[in-house]
């Protein structure tokens, strides 16, 4: 059997002060296999083809038009990922956090939780030296032993990994949903035939 990929990203910030958003998301794309993340890959570089798009141009939910993600989401739903989703509302959430980082770890093990045991490989946005990748592998481990086995994980910046970038886009999706803009549930409703789980904190 293909070992899963699974692809983190967020949107909001785990910080716990009153100047912080108030909600935190955490998004998973995952995928079968390594054949079917490649081709993740090749469509969003099609895409970016198709709009006359710089091949290195960095779709993020945040700068880019919303036309644009909505017609990425159409342009990659022949591809075969699941997503889950965890949304932290931090004002009524029973997390006790006592750190943005406490509350990022907290989330993530819960998410990662509801995804069906398996071995898998994580590749989170961000950047982080080797021995924050190994405590946080460690850490992960641990925290779900007898539930997922974690061949591998590391940091990646998003701008070099098209999969990371569609994470991006669905932990965008996901907050907007819980936004009181006019167009909040129109992101989701593309996804939805993707959606697995999205849990509330």
């Amino acid at each position: 059997m293909s070992r899963k990929t699974i692809f983190i990203d967020e949107s909001g910030d785990a910080g716990i002060t009153s100047c912080t958003s108030s909600r935190f998301i955490i998004a998973a794309v995952v995928v079968m296999s390594d054949n079917d993340a490649e081709l993740i890959s090749k469509r969003i570089c099609e895409f970016r083809k198709l709009n006359g798009l710089s091949e290195h141009y960095e779709i993020k939910f945040s700068k880019t038009r919303k036309d644009i993600i909505k017609d990425l989401l159409r342009f990659v739903s022949c591809c075969d990922f699941q997503v889950y989703g965890i949304v932290v509302d931090k004002m009524k959430s029973n997390y006790k956090a006592n750190s943005r980082y406490s509350l990022y770890n907290s989330a993530l093990v819960e998410l990662l939780k509801t995804i069906p045991h398996t071995s898998v490989k994580i590749i989170i946005d961000g950047e982080a030296g080797k021995n924050h990748q190994k405590a946080m592998a460690s850490y992960l481990r641990q925290q779900l032993i007898g539930k997922m086995q974690i061949d591998g994980l590391k940091y990646v910046n998003s701008r070099s990994m098209d999969e990371l970038q569609l994470a991006d886009v669905v932990a965008g999706s996901i907050n907007r949903y819980y936004s009181n803009q006019k167009d909040a549930g129109e992101y989701v409703e593309i996804l939805k035939s993707k959606i697995v789980e999205i849990m509330q904190k």
